[in-house]
């Protein structure tokens, strides 16, 4: 049997986008596996495994085990506990839909600064090729200015390189800052997961017993964390608990102290991971707002420090030449 392998970040997220606007759009899980393999051919043979492990029986979570991350393959695990595959899906799109539309409004606005950049280092070459022998004529120019331009760049290329392998692997302040910058989408998962649960029958005690228990131990440890149980056997109440909770917001915390049957409690839920949400691409939203201008400001920052290191110079010995000439007129 060949080997199976993941499917790429970015064929995860289109593939889930797709699939949850085909489930919002009111097709049934079973008919949109021909309509996928229509629209992305290459995924033809995988797809067709998913549809034959569905045909035998299989969860949906399990059939897509072996091309999706793990975090995707969590939450459609839960599905076996509230049974709302069709809610989740529809999450799971727009969730990939907005995180596609804010990548792309990244690559838009880093186009121009990046296109300036560039012609900004073409430009310095040139006036090295074209100029560098004057400049040296009159001693002005740096021999090892291509050495060190060279050095410079590949100075920059190598922290660009470690500053984004700290923001990936969550190191350092870097790591703190994706923190706070996903902290409301991390939020908004906990509570649109707790509040179908919640609103499908699932009780918070039941919840509490599952997750010390096979088979949704992992997913349920993931969304409550294991500190709620520690505090149970503690002799706290299972209200109390919920304020171990890491990732659970006052907001959604509130929601249990105000004495609302479970059902509404669960519904309740849901509207503030909405609500999460929204104040998440807002969020993003104002730090993509600053991306140009710091882009802008370190080219202004560079044509300084060029003009500082070539032009600055070049003027001020024209300027001595020509005081010299009417000294000797």
């Amino acid at each position: 049997m060949a080997r199976v392998k993941r499917w790429s970040k970015s064929r995860q997220a289109v593939f889930f986008e797709q699939l949850g606007m085909l489930t919002q759009n009111g097709y049934p899980l079973k008919q949109v596996w021909p309509i996928l393999m229509g629209l992305y051919p290459v995924l033809t043979t995988d797809l067709k495994q998913i549809a034959h492990a569905l045909q035998g029986g299989e969860p949906l979570a399990n059939a897509l085990k072996p091309y999706i991350h793990p975090r995707y393959y969590s939450e459609l695990a839960l599905v076996q506990l509230h049974g709302q595959e069709h809610s989740v899906l529809i999450a799971l799109g727009r969730r990939e839909h907005n995180t596609f539309q804010l990548q792309q409004r990244l690559k838009q606005l880093l186009a121009y600064p990046l296109f300036l950049l560039g012609m900004l280092l073409v430009i310095l070459l040139l006036i090295g090729q074209l100029v560098g022998d004057q400049l040296m004529a009159f001693g002005l120019g740096d021999p090892h200015l291509g050495t060190k331009v060279g050095v410079g760049l590949i100075s920059v290329g190598g922290l660009i390189g470690i500053l984004g392998w700290l923001y990936r692997g969550g190191y350092g302040w870097l790591g703190r800052f994706k923190q706070y910058l996903y902290a409301y989408y991390v939020q908004a998962q906990l509570c649109l997961h707790l509040g179908l649960l919640l609103e499908s029958g699932v009780s918070l005690a039941r919840l509490v017993q599952l997750s010390q228990t096979e088979p949704y131990q992992e997913q349920l440890q993931a969304l409550c964390g294991p500190l709620v149980d520690q505090h149970l056997q503690q002799g706290h109440t299972l209200l109390d608990a919920l304020r171990v909770i890491p990732d659970l917001p006052a907001m959604g915390r509130a929601q249990f102290y105000q004495g609302l049957g479970q059902k509404e409690v669960g519904a309740n839920l849901l509207v503030v991971a909405r609500h999460l949400l929204a104040a998440q691409e807002k969020r993003i939203k104002w730090w993509l707002s600053l991306v140009q201008p710091i882009c802008f400001c370190l080219i202004g920052v560079l044509i300084v420090g060029l003009y500082c290191v070539l032009l600055l110079p070049m003027y001020q010995h024209m300027g001595d030449q020509v005081i010299w000439q009417n000294i000797g007129n």
